[in-house]
């Protein structure tokens, strides 16, 4: 598939504004927790660099002199924090700079449930974290990529927890996504040393999640009755209810941003030479970004002087659908369902409704619209057999 080459500076708002936006919301709206026995955490990192040399002519906001230095401020101090952020974000040398996101790209094991998959670097919350997510954010990615947060990074905060559930909508896990920002100059930053685990590491544009177009969207298949009987398999694919097809983004990158523990190893698929398909947790967790560096809607910033624009659809636009055909009244429920509790005007709150139960939300309109599309064939059929009856009666 192709990506279609946008301009990174059409909207006028550099970078650094987005990120300052998003800083402002996760210091002052508290993430969404959810209680779970099985934990997990991811980091998503964020930095700071200067474009390639030969768009840095197109950046109105760019400037040659180097980005200043981050003046960190004293532990535990949230209020000094925020100011040093405002301080370096609002800096004219870092208006020009690209904000980018830091995405991995698992490794191919057979048995692996998220063998080859596109995601942050994070794993299962262990008994040395004692219960603290964000250790296990931190921990992670060091063994992960050899990154810790002594390397220039700072904690922007937390988004939402979000769910990771079966198709039945039975809970396996929550995950707890940080927000680090590297505000190391670029030439400090330390290299990435990839553990076994990863196959590669990216460090894809915030612009590709911030304005996605409909051309970047596919499909990504996964069988709900895997385990299951043999027969059991075989109707459900008969009958168009053995696979869900859940929305994925492309996201293009740079060969120069991007390191591979193995040069010339097979990609997998959910990789190409020049792409990465984004679909499932991870996705929910960049929308969830996305949100947050979006002004909240208009309704809850009446007496702010934000000049962001305000927020467009939602990165995921959609939940997972079953055959198109088969069940074109099935998805056509779902998605009006989904399009309208986006839609739905959130008083004096910035929070969107659906990005921490994502997929819960999903199973939970399916239960309702799967047995009313049965309910409508089963009188479809009736009326089909009366017709026929009469007709050959008559």
């Amino acid at each position: 598939m192709t990506v279609p080459k946008r301009n990174d500076d059409d909207d006028g708002i550099p970078d650094a504004e987005y990120v300052a936006q998003l800083a402002r919301h996760l210091a002052s709206v508290p993430a969404a927790r959810r209680a779970s026995a099985k934990r997990g955490a991811v980091s998503i990192v964020i930095r700071l660099v200067p474009p390639p040399p030969d768009e840095q002519q197109q950046q109105q906001h760019f400037s040659e002199a180097p980005p200043p230095s981050f003046a960190t401020p004293p532990p535990d101090s949230p209020s000094a924090l925020q100011q040093a952020l405002v301080q370096y974000l609002g800096d004219p040398r870092v208006a020009g700079l690209r904000a980018q996101v830091l995405f991995i790209q698992r490794a191919q094991y057979a048995g692996d449930p998220w063998s080859g998959h596109i995601g942050f670097p994070g794993g299962k919350q262990e008994m040395q974290d004692e219960g603290r997510s964000r250790r296990t954010a931190e921990r992670e990615t060091l063994e992960e990529l050899g990154l810790g947060t002594g390397d220039g990074m700072v904690c922007l905060g937390r988004l939402d927890d979000v769910e990771a559930a079966t198709a039945l909508g039975r809970v396996i896990i929550v995950v707890s996504p940080w927000v680090f920002l590297q505000v190391a100059p670029q030439l400090q930053q330390p290299p990435l040393v990839l553990s076994g685990e990863v196959a590669s590491a990216h460090w894809v544009d915030l612009r590709q999640l911030l304005q996605p177009t409909v051309a970047l969207h596919t499909a990504a298949s996964l069988g709900v009755c895997r385990g299951a009987r043999p027969w059991v398999r075989w109707a459900a694919g008969a009958l168009g209810l053995g696979v869900l097809q859940y929305p994925v983004v492309c996201l293009a990158y740079r060969e120069a941003h991007t390191v591979r523990r193995v040069v010339g190893a097979p990609h997998g698929p959910f990789a190409s030479d020049t792409e990465l398909r984004l679909w499932g947790l991870s996705l929910v967790m960049a929308g969830c970004l996305v949100d947050w560096c979006r002004p909240p809607p208009s309704s809850a910033r009446d007496n702010s002087d934000t000049t962001l624009p305000l927020p467009p659809p939602p990165l995921a636009a959609m939940w997972p659908r079953l055959h198109r055909v088969l069940w074109a009244d099935f998805n056509l429920v779902v998605s009006a369902v989904f399009r309208a509790t986006w839609r739905r005007p959130q008083w004096r709150s910035p929070r969107r409704p659906l990005a921490p139960g994502y997929f819960a939300s999903f199973y939970n309109i399916a239960r309702v619209a799967f047995p009313l599309a049965c309910a409508l064939r089963v009188y479809l059929a009736y009326a089909l057999v009366r017709r026929v009856a009469g007709w050959l009666t008559g």
